[in-house]
């Protein structure tokens, strides 16, 4: 239970949200064709990062930022 309640506090700060986010955004934009959701879909993605599962849905223009571009455009009150 303490790994739980650790974990959950850990991802309540909004910088180690964003964090993993752009881990995740960095792998998927390396090569997003190996990071579809579904084999038809160019828009849903997803990876495992640090043993949690992230999807993202991601337009052509957001594979063209850089990681940075990417986060400073999501709202930080997650």
């Amino acid at each position: 239970m303490s790994e739980i309640k650790s974990f959950k506090e850990y991802y309540q700060i909004p910088a180690n949200i964003k964090n993993i986010i752009g881990q995740a955004f960095e792998v998927i934009k390396s090569n997003p064709q190996s990071y579809k959701r579904w084999p038809n879909s160019n828009v849903d993605f997803c990876t495992t990062i640090k043993n949690i599962f992230i999807s993202l849905v991601l337009t052509s223009h957001d594979l063209n930022l850089s990681k940075s571009e990417y986060l400073n455009q999501l709202k930080t009150n997650f």
